[in-house]
C-alpha cells in the first residue's frame, strides 16, 4: 500500500488537513465508496499518519489519488481521515480548501485566468474537479492566487444541501447539570440538514442559556456523541446525524430579520471540537435558513476560537439549477501551508501503527476507534 516514504505537504483551515501528495498506491477500486470503503477496512495508514508520535487527537489527513475509471471528468480522488475515529468523512469543505490550496501551491494545478480582466485588484482563478465519496459526480473547486501565483483563497462548489425535518422537544443530557435536579435533561429543538454530511443544529441558548463561549468546548465535546446518539433515536434511518453543531446567531439579524452570520461549534463523533468552520455545516446551515426564509444574500460561518479570520463564507451558487427542496452552495475560506514532512516507519519499530492513551484520545474501547 505505502512506499517507504510517504510525502506529506502540512495545511489548515481552521482545522488542520494535511495533505499526501506522494507514496500511496491507489487501491483497485472502481468508485470512490469503494476507494472509502477500501481504507476503512484496510485502516493501518490512518493509524500511522495519525496516532502518536506522528499524529495528535485534533487533526484530518487528505489522501489524493487519481479518480477511480467510473467519475468521468474528475481531476482527483480524495479521501478524508480522522485522526480520532474511524469514520472517513465523505466530504469536508475545510479538508477541500487545504487540498486545493496545496495542489496550487505544489504546482500541480496552474495558476489560472483572471476572475475580472478589468479589475485591476482582480485575483486569479482556476477550477479543479475532485471526487468524493460523497456523490458520483466530483465536485469543483478553485484556487484563487494573486499575480504572484500564491493561493490566498479556496472555494467550492457544494453538493445540493437539504433541509431535512426540525424535530421539537428533544431530550439531551444537560451540559449544566444540576446536582440537586433529575432528570439532567434539557428540551430543545433540533434542526436537521444535509450539507455533505448530515448535520443537526442546536441552539446555544437552549442548552447553555446565554451566548457561545470558547470555554464551553470541554463540556460540549462530552456531549458530542452522545446528544449525536440520542437525536438519531427519533431521527428518520435514512437521514442519520453525522455530527452535532451548537450555534449562536440570536445577535447577528440584520435589518432584514435575515441571519447574515453565526457563532457555530461543530462536536465531532470523537469528542472533539471542530478547530474549523466546517463547510457541508456551513452549506447545511444555509439549507436550514432558507427554509425558514431567513438566508441572506450571503452567510459567514464563525468559528467561537477566532471569529474575525477564522470564517467560511457561503454564497447561492452561481447560475445553479433548481433543486427540489435545496439549494446549491458556494463556500469560501482560506488554507494556510504549515510545513513539509516525509513519514517513514522503521521496520524495527515496535508500534509500526503508532499508539493512544486515553488522557487525551478517546477511550480506546470505543468501537468508533478500532
Amino acid at each position: 500500500m505505502a512506499s517507504p516514504r510517504i510525502r506529506i505537504v502540512g495545511a489548515y483551515a481552521g482545522e488542520t488537513g494535511d495533505v499526501v501528495v506522494e507514496g500511496i498506491c491507489p487501491p483497485p477500486c472502481k468508485t470512490m465508496d469503494e476507494y472509502r470503503t477500501w481504507f476503512k477496512n484496510n485502516d493501518s495508514l490512518r493509524k500511522v499518519l495519525m496516532y502518536e508520535p506522528r499524529g495528535r487527537p485534533t487533526m484530518f489527513v487528505n489522501v489524493v489519488l487519481p479518480p477511480p475509471i467510473s467519475t468521468e471528468k474528475a481531476d482527483y480522488g480524495l479521501i478524508i481521515m480522522e485522526s480520532s475515529c474511524k469514520e472517513y468523512p465523505k466530504l469536508s469543505g475545510s479538508n477541500v480548501m487545504c487540498v486545493v490550496t496545496v495542489l496550487r501551491e505544489t504546482g500541480r494545478i496552474p495558476q489560472g485566468s483572471l476572475e475580472d480582466p478589468d479589475d485591476p485588484k482582480s485575483l486569479y482563478k482556476q477550477a479543479v474537479k475532485i471526487a468524493t465519496a460523497a456523490r458520483s459526480r466530483p465536485i469543483t473547486a478553485y484556487a484563487h492566487c494573486d499575480r504572484y501565483g500564491r493561493c490566498v483563497g479556496a472555494s467550492f462548489d457544494n453538493v445540493p444541501s437539504y433541509f431535512h425535518k426540525r424535530y421539537d422537544g428533544v431530550e439531551l443530557p444537560d451540559p449544566n447539570p444540576d446536582p440537586d435536579s433529575t432528570p439532567n435533561t434539557v428540551k430543545v429543538s433540533v434542526d436537521v440538514a444535509y450539507g455533505g454530511l448530515v448535520c443537526a443544529f442546536v441552539d446555544t441558548r437552549a442548552v447553555l442559556h446565554r451566548s457561545l463561549q470558547k470555554e464551553d468546548a470541554v463540556k460540549l465535546a462530552k456531549q458530542g456523541k452522545v446528544w449525536r446518539d440520542k437525536i438519531n433515536q427519533i431521527v428518520d434511518p435514512e437521514k442519520q446525524v453525522d455530527i452535532v453543531i451548537v450555534y449562536d446567531d440570536e445577535d447577528h439579524p440584520d435589518i432584514n430579520d435575515k441571519i447574515s452570520a453565526s457563532t457555530m461549534m461543530t462536536i465531532l463523533p470523537s469528542q472533539v471540537i471542530d478547530r474549523g468552520p466546517c463547510g457541508t455545516c456551513t452549506s447545511a446551515r444555509m439549507a436550514v435558513l432558507e427554509k425558514y426564509g431567513q438566508l441572506g444574500h450571503s452567510f459567514e460561518n464563525r468559528h467561537i476560537l477566532d471569529p474575525k479570520n477564522n470564517k467560511f463564507i457561503g454564497t447561492i451558487t452561481e447560475g445553479s439549477p433548481s433543486v427540489d427542496g435545496g439549494i446549491y452552495t458556494t463556500i469560501r475560506g482560506r488554507a494556510y501551508i504549515t510545513g513539509y514532512r516525509e513519514v517513514v516507519v522503521d521496520p524495527e519499530d515496535p508500534n509500526p501503527e503508532g499508539f493512544r492513551l486515553n488522557d487525551i484520545w478517546p477511550d480506546a474501547g470505543d468501537p468508533c476507534q478500532d
